[in-house]
């Protein structure tokens, strides 16, 4: 698994079409046209068909649920998963098979409002790129 400074490398060294791709991801963070999914219950987040997309959550009534993410399809891609409300405490947890990242993490919990994780596709994975709140176990 590569961390998040190989990542970066693979970035900075990557060949002119993939920069034109990662270009069009912050061009559509900027422009805020990119793809969005909310989810209210145990789901699968679908896999980005552009360059971004966006997966607000929000936490169960009662209890928790998981959501479950597949092995990027393609590199250079942006996936930003947002916990946009939750009742008391309730968790949203979602394994990390195909994740790379976060002090060897294998499972990302969203337990409040505004917790946040930034993944970025590269080599057939995902690697952490931020996460704010939610914790990695």
């Amino acid at each position: 698994m590569a961390d998040r400074t190989e990542t970066l490398e693979r970035i900075q060294n990557a060949e002119l079409g993939h920069l034109t791709n990662l270009g069009d991801a912050l061009r559509d963070l900027l422009e805020g046209s990119f793809e969005t999914q909310l989810i209210t219950e145990a789901a699968e987040i679908a896999l980005p068909e552009g360059a971004m997309k966006y997966v607000g959550i929000t936490g169960p009534t009662s209890s928790s649920y998981a959501v479950t993410l597949a092995a990027p399809a393609r590199a250079m891609q942006i996936l930003v998963i947002e916990m946009t409300g939750t009742t008391a405490t309730n968790t949203v947890t979602m394994a990390l098979a195909n994740v790379a990242g976060g002090s060897a993490a294998t499972t990302a919990t969203f337990d409040a409002a505004n917790e946040t994780l930034v993944l970025f596709s590269s080599g057939g994975q995902w690697n952490v790129l931020s996460e704010g709140g939610v914790a990695l176990s």
